[in-house]
Parts: C-alpha cells; sequence; structure tokens
C-alpha cells in the first residue's frame, strides 16, 4: 500500500541535512585558522569583524543611532568597541562559539549560502543585512536564531550601556551611591 510521503517527515529530512551542513562548516572552520589582524583599539575583534559589525549595527539599532553622520560614526565605533570587550570577558568556550559565528559570516562560501550576502561586508547593502537578520530572527533552525540573538543582545547591549544613548531613551543614568 502506497502512503503518501508525509510532509513533516520531509521537514524533519530537510532540516537534518541542512544542520549537519552547518555543523560540517562549524567544524571545518575551527580547524581553519582566522587570519585576521586585530583591529586598532580591539582586545579580541580583527579587521573582519569590524567590517562586519560596521554593516549589522547600524540595521539592527534602526532609529536608536545618532542622525548626525559624525555621531552615528562615532556611536559605532564605540559600539565596536563595547562589543570587543565583552566577547574578550567571556570565557574561551563562548568566545570560540562567538568566533565561529563571526567565521561563518566572514567566510565568502558561508556567507553567501548561510546568509545570503554574495558580496563582502564593506558593499553590502542595508536591505541584505536586513533580510539576513530578518531571516535568521524567524527561522526554523535553532543554530540561525541563536546567532542572530548572540549578534543581537551583544550589538544592544554595548549600545545601551554605552552613555551616549541614555539621553535617547531618557535615562538619567545608574543612581548616585553616596
Amino acid at each position: 500500500m502506497n502512503t503518501p510521503f508525509n510532509s513533516h517527515r520531509r521537514r524533519f529530512l530537510k532540516v537534518g541535512l541542512l544542520g549537519s551542513a552547518t555543523l560540517t562548516v562549524a567544524a571545518c572552520s575551527s580547524m581553519v585558522s582566522r587570519e585576521t589582524e586585530k583591529c586598532h583599539d580591539c582586545l579580541w575583534l580583527g579587521n573582519e569583524d569590524r567590517d562586519l559589525l560596521h554593516a549589522i549595527i547600524p540595521v539592527m539599532l534602526a532609529g536608536a543611532l545618532p542622525l548626525e553622520v559624525n555621531e552615528r560614526k562615532k556611536a559605532i565605533d564605540e559600539i565596536i568597541i563595547g562589543f570587543d570587550i565583552s566577547v574578550s570577558h567571556f570565557p574561551k568556550t563562548v568566545r570560540d562559539e562567538i568566533e565561529q559565528l563571526l567565521w561563518v559570516l566572514e567566510f565568502p562560501l558561508t556567507r553567501s549560502l548561510i546568509a545570503g550576502v554574495w558580496s563582502s561586508w564593506r558593499n553590502v547593502s542595508e536591505n541584505n543585512v536586513k533580510d539576513l537578520l530578518t531571516n535568521w530572527k524567524n527561522s526554523n533552525f535553532d543554530l540561525l536564531r541563536v546567532g542572530y540573538i548572540a549578534l543581537h543582545d551583544l550589538i544592544t547591549g554595548s549600545w545601551y550601556a554605552n552613555p551616549r544613548s541614555w539621553q535617547r531613551i531618557h535615562y538619567p543614568g545608574p543612581p548616585k551611591l553616596s
């Protein structure tokens, strides 16, 4: 007796294959050394990481950053430094996972296949970044959602911990201890 192929089973197989491929890429990435120069004033991040964050931060924090160009650039640079300081103080296992996430987003093959970004981060459009973030945020794949959450939490945490953001949200700052 022929039974129709269950669509849930097909989806399960697709998820399994994509998950296996992602884990294989991640495993290979840990074997490939990330040859990137440390960015100026960074403890942990490299120049490629900085380019990636320069592309993602304005999209992720749309409406929260200053509008004036120089102030906006200064805020983005401060967010990158905050991101770097935060990650540099994490345990090595967490830093390794963030390094793998950044590698997947920076390596041309995985950047294009998993992130859907075909150009370098210096040349990517805001719409491409917005599509990437939306797709990862709403993905059926836990790995992509976790990647989005990691980037979101590190970026937003670095911005809202910065006193420059407080005036825009009418936060008077932490209470003064007597």
